[in-house]
């Protein structure tokens, strides 16, 4: 008896130090499945250096800089070195294969090597002067040498932007809006600079209700087809992920992807104010420069109504469940009421819009862009 219980706890701790006996297996180990060269198809001239950084990609879907643990090479060092960080040395005019290997993954990019000569010329290249709120464009950058001979140097000169809050561009000349207006775009290297001008225009199209819903004169519910309710014609633009937080990541801040306004994400931002202490308090706020900005202003009625869906019972939820916070109570717009200046506007988040003296309390929530 004492053998047998023996035997039945040797079979039991074996079985545990396999897994158990129902078969399972633990976790699938994550493998590295590929490897990227960065930056691609590079160029550089004899003498000059630039860093190659190695991106792993793996079966788990992720992705890391894996630059300081894979083997590099350069499929001719007659061309160009590359040291066990990843950084080049231009040797000869020619051309060679930059690689990257771990294990039996290995990724590769060309790497071109020009002969000395001297920058006499940098010409911008953009595909549109005027770009939309929202969108991107490549600015290619081609530098012209004493040699005669002329090429693509994107990846090699400094970018520089007038003014950081309409536009950002990438060290590869990636340009993307961050707000509206007219901006300047500088390319330099070796003391010889351009620019280039842009103009950075607001969304101008106007967004759907979020009506989808008809209804008759009792108020009940109907077929939608060919009412010509709003619900039936369903006009303007929408977007499938309204609003978003800015990047880099700040929920202090949402940007509307629909309009291109920016709105502070805390709708009772501010405690009530009369309308000069609203206005008084975004002046404040722009001074604080508040998510990155200074050209915060209070919405006027028609921005204000854009938030809206009227398809939503509550819109307040509604706008809650977009990422808002403290969607309550009323708050001012810069709208005067014409006929009676010392009233002004004021609206509910449900688009309800009213008139009080410019004495009155109300709320503040700042909004910018858009425009």
């Amino acid at each position: 008896m004492r053998q047998s219980s023996l035997f039945i706890l040797l079979v039991s701790m074996f079985l545990m130090a396999c897994g158990g006996g129902d078969g399972g297996g633990g976790t699938p180990a994550v493998t590295l499945d590929s490897i990227t060269v960065e930056p691609a198809n590079a160029s550089i001239d004899v003498g000059e250096t630039r860093q190659f950084n190695a991106m792993g990609h793996y079966s788990d879907g992720s992705s890391m800089d894996i630059t300081a643990s894979v083997t590099w090479a350069s499929s001719d060092t007659t061309k160009a070195t590359i040291d066990v960080a990843g950084l080049v040395s231009g040797v000869s005019d020619g051309s060679t294969s930059i690689s990257a290997t771990d294990g039996n993954i290995s990724g590769q990019t060309t790497l071109t090597v020009y002969a000395p000569a001297n920058l006499t010329m940098i010409t911008l290249s953009v595909s549109d002067m005027q770009m939309r709120f929202g969108s991107s464009q490549q600015i290619v950058a081609t530098g012209d040498y004493d040699d005669g001979s002329s090429r693509d140097i994107s990846q090699s000169v400094s970018w520089g932007v007038s003014d950081a809050s309409i536009l950002s561009v990438d060290n590869s000349g990636l340009a993307m809006t961050q707000g509206i207006g007219p901006v300047t775009v500088t390319a330099t290297l070796n003391s010889i600079s351009t620019q280039v001008d842009l103009n950075v225009l607001g969304v101008i199209s106007l967004a759907k209700t979020g009506q989808t819903f008809c209804y008759n004169t009792v108020g009940a519910t109907i077929g939608c087809t060919g009412t010509g309710q709003d619900g039936d014609l369903q006009v303007g633009d929408s977007t499938s992920f309204r609003f978003s937080s800015l990047l880099p990541p700040n929920d202090a801040c949402l940007r509307d992807n629909l309009t291109g306004l920016v709105w502070v994400q805390d709708a009772d931002f501010a405690p009530g104010a009369s309308w000069q202490g609203a206005l008084d308090f975004i002046a404040a706020l722009n001074q604080s420069g508040f998510c990155g900005f200074t050209d915060w202003r209070l919405p006027n009625a028609i921005e204000f109504q854009s938030l809206v869906n009227y398809d939503a019972t509550d819109p307040y939820a509604w706008l809650q469940s977009q990422g808002f916070k403290n969607v309550i109570g009323y708050a001012w717009t810069s709208n005067s009421k014409p006929d009676q200046a010392e009233y002004a506007y004021y609206l509910a988040a449900n688009g309800d819009i009213f008139y009080d003296s410019k004495l009155g309390s109300y709320g503040v929530w700042p909004v910018r862009g858009g425009r």
